[in-house]
């Protein structure tokens, strides 16, 4: 009996071999009862196998390329009455891309006794017989199974078209022609020691090494910064997949043993037989494959991206980050609009404006609509994430070496940062002011339209300020004789005393006549209870004002003054 765990590992080199066999014994009339169940070795050791008809020599199993998805089989052989008998076989497999393939060639001293050719994928199977000088009676054989339907032909000879489903029975197969099949026409002895090498060579399958399931390791794939881009998952080396298997060989085993039954019992010869039951069981295969990689199936926890043999799927507890391209997230992760697997306190964000696109984010790393790095300042308003060494500050981020200044409005270079002002070009920082290097005087700056300085004093003069001395003259006073006066009693070089007037000829401070009087700007007085006037020699009431130069009479008339 076949070990489990080769059932499990080995299940296309076995269901192929078994089918292989199944050629041999209905092409030559013989039974199959032992097709694919151990017989002459259980273990894979065919070497030195001996039965009545036949002794085995050489058996090996090899993988020729490094993918380890194709095997090589063969075995050397006597027969009883001396034939050299060799079986050489070729199986492909790759059930997740491109299902079954097999050749194999039995040749007795050197001469072909047939080729065999047969392929199974999703959606049928093919098998081509073409038996050589050893078999005089007979040519070839094919069947193609294609949307459900058998077809084919012994010798050009066409079956009868029949479905293939759950009642499908190889010993059905009838010939259009209503004919029965030729007879094959070989040697006794040659035919039984070829049924017994297509025995041996079912049990040297079982010996060959396991292939390698299909898929990547289950590995996160960083593609920018610190986001998880999701997996591809390792699903094929599971145990429930390995099981799935088990399963599908035992099924393609039980349906080689039916069909060699079926075949042995058929009214026509064994070669149509055959080759309809060889493509039926690899179909039924493949058919048994596609459910173990279906959504939920033991090679296929979590469906991903359902295209067999192409089909990616996600292990259990896992879930589908895109099907377009088969990532998954791993347990506990969150799929992002199909680019990102959020982990643990993660936030998805269905548009991040910084990189166009979702995005995973720690909640204290959202800004906005925007997830800045973790040593960033955000701007939430403007959802602007500042890189650090870049202060923030209002709408944009300041540049290296400068301060956010002016209530966190102005970006301003440090050197020129005086208090929350950002001086110019060309300033400095002058007692917590920005000022120009020629306008600093003493502890304070002058305005630019100042007229002067007192740097002892710390004294700027306005533009219309006399400096005079160490001090700056009152507005509407000037600096005469060392000293500040008021420009209505300048009197040339002179300054009036208050009640004087000067005496515009002479420039002469001259009292006036009454004491009383109050001296006018012009040079002249004007009694106590009036008001000089602009027009020289006017005086008027208070509240009052001359509005007529010309006016003889002051401003007594009527219409000389206005109030």
């Amino acid at each position: 009996m076949m070990r489990r765990h080769k059932l499990n590992s080995n299940w296309p080199i076995v269901a192929v071999l078994a089918l292989t066999i199944c050629l041999g014994y209905w092409g030559f009339g013989g039974g199959c009862t032992t097709a694919g169940t151990g017989g002459g070795g259980g273990d894979g050791d065919t070497d030195g196998i001996t039965t009545e008809n036949l002794r085995v020599s050489e058996a090996t199993c090899e993988q020729p390329d490094a993918e380890e998805n194709s095997y090589d089989i063969d075995l050397r052989g006597v027969s009883s009455k001396g034939h050299q008998l060799a079986y050489t076989s070729r199986v492909i497999t790759d059930p997740q891309d491109g299902g079954l393939q097999v050749e194999t060639e039995v040749t007795a001293d050197g001469e072909r006794v047939m080729l065999i050719t047969a392929s199974a994928h999703s959606t049928g199977a093919e098998v081509q017989v073409e038996y050589g000088p050893l078999v005089p009676g007979m040519s070839s054989a094919s069947a193609l199974i294609q949307d459900g339907t058998l077809t084919g032909d012994v010798d050009g000879r066409e079956f009868v078209p029949m479905p293939v489903d759950d009642d499908f029975d190889a010993a059905d197969v009838a010939l259009q022609d209503g004919e029965s099949p030729p007879e094959h026409g070989m040697d006794p002895d040659l035919e039984a020691a070829v049924i017994d090498l297509l025995a041996a060579a079912a049990t040297t399958g079982e010996g060959c090494p396991a292939p390698t399931a299909n898929g990547s390791e289950a590995e996160k794939v960083v593609l920018s910064g610190h986001k998880n881009n999701g997996h591809y998952s390792e699903t094929v080396e599971t145990g429930d997949c390995l099981e799935c298997w088990g399963i599908c060989i035992a099924e393609g085993v039980a349906c080689a043993a039916g069909v060699t039954g079926g075949c042995w019992l058929a009214i026509f010869g064994a070669p149509a037989c055959y080759a309809a039951g060889y493509a039926a069981c690899i179909y039924a295969e493949v058919e048994c494959d596609i459910d173990c990689y279906r959504g939920g199936g033991g090679c296929c926890p979590v469906m991903c991206h359902d295209n067999y043999p192409a089909s990616v799927c996600c292990l259990e507890g896992e879930s589908c980050l895109n099907p377009d391209t088969g990532r998954c997230c791993g347990p506990g992760e969150t799929p992002c609009y199909q680019k990102y697997c959020c982990e643990g306190t993660e936030v998805c964000m269905p548009y991040d404006t910084g990189i166009k696109g979702p995005n995973c984010c720690e909640p204290e790393d959202i800004c906005g609509t925007r997830c800045c790095n973790p040593t960033d300042s955000c701007i939430p308003d403007y959802s602007l994430c500042c890189p650090a060494g870049n202060p923030p500050c209002f709408d944009t981020c300041c540049d290296s070496g400068q301060q956010c200044i002016n209530n966190n409005m102005v970006c301003c270079d440090e050197e020129n940062v005086c208090n929350d002002r950002c001086c110019a070009d060309g300033e400095v920082c002058h007692s917590g002011v920005c000022c120009a290097p020629d306008l600093v005087c003493g502890s304070v700056c002058c305005d630019e339209l100042d007229s002067a300085c007192i740097p002892e004093l710390s004294v700027c003069c306005g533009f219309d300020q006399d400096i005079c001395g160490n001090t700056c003259c009152p507005i509407g006073e000037s600096c005469v004789s060392g000293a500040c006066c008021p420009d209505a009693r300048i009197c040339g070089t002179e300054c009036c005393p208050a009640g004087d007037y000067c005496d515009a000829q002479t420039e002469v401070c001259m009292a006036c006549p009454n004491a009383t009087d109050v001296a006018c700007e012009g040079g002249w007085c004007c009694p106590a209870d009036t008001v000089c006037q602009p027009v020289e020699g006017y005086c008027c009431d208070p509240g009052y004002m001359c509005c007529d130069a010309s006016c003889s009479d002051g401003c007594e008339l009527a219409g000389s003054c206005v109030h």
